[in-house]
């Protein structure tokens, strides 16, 4: 002890000099993973391979109604649609193709259908969306490691729910079909599962005799039921897997997960919106001649539809330029992810309004049911919506040189149409030139694959041993 320290002095201990050397610490970049991206490379190739496959197929004789070989860009242009589920057709589907012609786009629609809710699904899974599967063991518990055999479980899990969802739509419209026509048991039930599987993949074909593509219903507008039926299946199929699951096992609103909420309120606050749209701006127009209430069930059907599958009951070559103005922002929001339905994704949109109305209440942070959502979820919602918009404007003054002959309107209508895979048509895609039809099939594959790519963002890269200094940017 110090013998001149008094007791009120204050002891003030110096650090040695050996603490005050910095210290030095190694961190170990980790290796990115290869895994998903060889595989999203992989299923864009299988994507495109079976584009081309289909395409030659349907150039052949057998393949048309007329025994003619169909041109090649006609041909890839509606195998490209049938895959990405998109609904654009340049020929008649129910008078053009033969039932061979007929067969492949069913399988190409099916198989495309299948396997993106498929891969969407277990991406999704697999970066840590944690929604159930329909049994409580997910794959990574029961399985393992193995990425591959995790995919064919999903995949089979997937199928087989897809496979009874067809079976009762299509048995709900071979009975309405059938009671209200006289064609054979065979033709009507070929009818009716083609029509069922095109409607709960959001993909607008219809092989019904005498219609045209995309107007599968102008020769029933009053059967409500079919209407009701159709309607039904492409709501289920542009919800999206997850929600699906999570409402199969949660089934009250306040135990589902957030993003099923937000899917399910933007989806009706849309619906809405859709229907009031279609309501005011057609009520004198295309509506005209119909009571209040058939007007008010067309606007609902066309809402739902116009979003995500592309079926209609009025000509939309006839719509009001409000409609066509208004009409390509709901398809470009598109449906659900991991859904049957394309579009930025309503779960993106859904994001960035949620970002939005939490940044107008003054909330440093947005949130949403008593949940917050992550900025890098916000980041992602904003690059996606932004990357889409760039998309379009991009090939806007392509198509608008090559396709002189088209309102530029109608040509912005129909190509955020082929991007979001809508497939509602306003007579653009049958005069498009084979540049034009080039662009579309870009559009389609881009549409509908590129969310996927998206996706791939969500696993963190962020590799950086540094970080920058924050500096403030002035706004408004």
């Amino acid at each position: 002890m110090d013998p001149n320290r008094q007791l009120n002095d204050t002891v003030v201990r110096q650090p040695r000099a050996s603490e005050l050397l910095p210290i030095l610490m190694v961190n170990e970049v980790p290796r990115k993973s290869r895994w998903f991206v060889n595989h999203y490379v992989l299923f864009f190739s299988c994507f495109t391979f079976l584009a081309f496959i289909g395409g030659s197929l349907l150039t052949l004789p057998v393949s048309s109604n007329s025994g003619t070989i169909t041109n090649f860009d006609v041909a890839l242009f509606t195998a490209t649609s049938a895959i990405t589920i998109t609904g654009l057709a340049v020929v008649s589907t129910s008078s053009y193709w033969s039932p061979f012609g007929q067969a492949i786009i069913f399988s190409l629609m099916l198989l495309g259908g299948i396997s993106l809710i498929s891969v969407t699904s277990f991406l999704l899974l697999s970066i840590g969306h944690n929604f159930h599967l329909f049994q409580r063991a997910t794959p990574t518990r029961s399985l393992g490691s193995n990425n591959t055999t995790k995919l064919a479980y999903l995949t089979r899990n997937i199928a087989m729910t897809l496979c009874v969802l067809y079976f009762l739509g299509a048995a709900a419209i071979f009975w309405n079909m059938h009671l209200a026509d006289t064609s054979e048991i065979k033709t009507s039930l070929w009818q009716s599962i083609f029509l069922s599987v095109s409607a709960f993949n959001n993909s607008g074909f219809s092989i019904l005799p005498g219609i045209s593509n995309n107007e599968v219903l102008n020769s029933i507008p009053s059967d409500k039921f079919l209407i009701g039926t159709l309607t039904i299946l492409m709501i289920i199929g542009g919800l999206g897997w997850p929600v699906l699951v999570d409402f199969y096992h949660q089934r009250k609103f306040n135990r589902l997960s957030l993003n099923t909420k937000l899917v399910l309120t933007t989806s009706l606050f849309l619906w809405l919106i859709g229907t009031g749209i279609f309501l005011l701006a057609e009520y004198g127009n295309t509506l005209a001649g119909l009571n209040f209430l058939d007007k008010l069930w067309y606007s609902i059907f066309h809402s739902i539809s116009g979003r995500t599958a592309g079926f209609h009951i009025v000509d939309f070559q006839s719509v009001q330029d409000f409609t066509k103005l208004t009409y390509p922002a709901l398809m470009f929001i598109g449906g659900g992810s991991a859904s049957m339905a394309g579009g930025i994704k309503i779960n993106a949109f859904a994001v960035i309004i949620v970002a939005v109305i939490s940044s107008l209440k003054g909330r440093r942070r947005p949130e949403a049911f008593g949940r917050e959502v992550s900025r890098d979820q916000v980041s992602l919602a904003l690059t996606l919506g932004f990357l889409g918009i760039v998309f379009v404007i991009a090939v806007m003054p392509i198509l608008n040189i090559t396709e002189p002959h088209v309102h530029f309107l109608d040509l912005l209508f129909e190509t955020v149409s082929a991007f979001s895979t809508n497939g509602t048509s306003v007579g653009v895609s049958n005069t498009l030139s084979i540049v034009g039809k080039s662009i579309f099939i870009l559009a389609m594959l881009v549409g509908r694959l590129g969310p996927i790519a998206l996706a791939l963002i969500l696993i963190p890269r962020d590799n950086n041993v540094y970080q920058f200094m924050e500096e403030r940017v002035t706004i408004g």
